[in-house]
């Protein structure tokens, strides 16, 4: 950080040696350093983060949101078909049926065990809806055909 005293409208609430937090009313704001002019004005890369700024009150609304939203799809569960090939202690190397276009095909797929849970007949697998798109991921191509 340097010594030089920075003039500006805005509160400085807090600085790094690239970056100031900036607070206006009661919106703060990240900017870097090369966006607050001499005089203490922002360039257009400053105007364009104060104009992105946000209330304390609506950060934590948003995350409340979002965490709500993290947890329904935690929540929410699938069902995939196919068989198990392999088993560990840990987890289930499940062969499971795809869709690419109209053609079924199988792809092999690990999941773990603790997240997941086995029918007693071994042919269906019920899981998250994020794990399940966490495992689509890994898919060359194509969907998983869920139930």
């Amino acid at each position: 950080m340097t010594n030089k005293k920075i003039t500006t409208k805005f509160e400085i609430v807090r600085e790094t040696k690239k970056a100031l937090l900036l607070q206006e009313g009661d919106k703060t704001f990240w900017i870097q350093r090369r966006w607050l002019r001499d005089d203490g004005s922002l360039t257009p890369a400053g105007e364009k983060s104060r104009a992105g700024a946000k209330t304390n009150l609506e950060r934590i609304k948003e995350k409340i949101e979002k965490d709500q939203a993290k947890e329904e799809a935690q929540l929410e569960q699938i069902i995939l078909r196919g068989e198990i090939v392999r088993e560990t202690r840990k987890a289930y190397l499940f062969k499971a049926d795809c869709d690419k276009g109209g053609l079924i095909y199988s792809h092999d797929v690990w999941v773990p065990k603790s997240q997941v849970f086995l029918n007693p007949d071994g042919n269906e697998l019920t899981l998250p809806r994020w794990l399940m798109e966490e495992k689509q991921l890994e898919l060359p191509e194509g969907n998983f055909d869920i139930y």
